[in-house]
């Protein structure tokens, strides 16, 4: 009886432990999310220029789990949580000048992200009205996540921030 226990709690233990990202996993997120956000994908050029991958582990770790927890406020602080990532790709993106027409594509769609007033009134608006097909989006991705299909999850994500960040 106390074997089964045992091998229960170990089982349950590990059932639920998080996942921890590595940096070419980041990239293939930021990758993925670009091509939801911009319609390009461009994993083999990131692969090849991203720097800095590694310290965004942790804040992509905080936005799933943000996501995971779900409803308006858990996606709201994941939002924000990518706001800040996003912030960051300016710099661990520079070398990439093959891509740079498409950078500047996400760099006119990010620049909501450096209005953080106008940021949090467009994504509790969106959220409200779009919230079923937002919820529907993370959902999907958050699958994908967890069957360690990171493109795809950033390309969902992408996808979701789009409509939850459009006028």
């Amino acid at each position: 009886m106390l074997y089964k226990s045992l091998t229960l709690l170990l089982v349950a233990t590990i059932a639920t432990q998080t996942y921890a990202l590595t940096g070419s996993q980041v990239i293939e997120i930021v990758a993925g999310m670009m091509d939801g956000v911009i319609h390009k994908d461009d994993l083999a050029e990131l692969q090849a220029c991203m720097q800095g991958a590694d310290q965004l582990t942790d804040e992509f770790d905080t936005a799933v789990s943000d996501f995971e927890q779900g409803g308006i406020t858990g996606y709201t602080s994941a939002i924000e949580v990518v706001a800040q990532i996003i912030n960051q790709l300016p710099q661990d993106l520079n070398q990439c000048t093959s891509i740079d027409g498409d950078l500047s594509k996400l760099g006119d769609w990010a620049k909501i992200f450096l209005q953080p007033t106008v940021l949090l009134e467009r994504v509790s608006y969106n959220l409200l009205v779009h919230f079923s097909e937002i919820n529907g989006d993370i959902q999907t991705a958050l699958t994908d996540y967890k069957s360690q299909q990171f493109f795809n999850f950033g390309e969902v994500m992408g996808e979701a921030l789009v409509l939850a960040t459009q006028e």
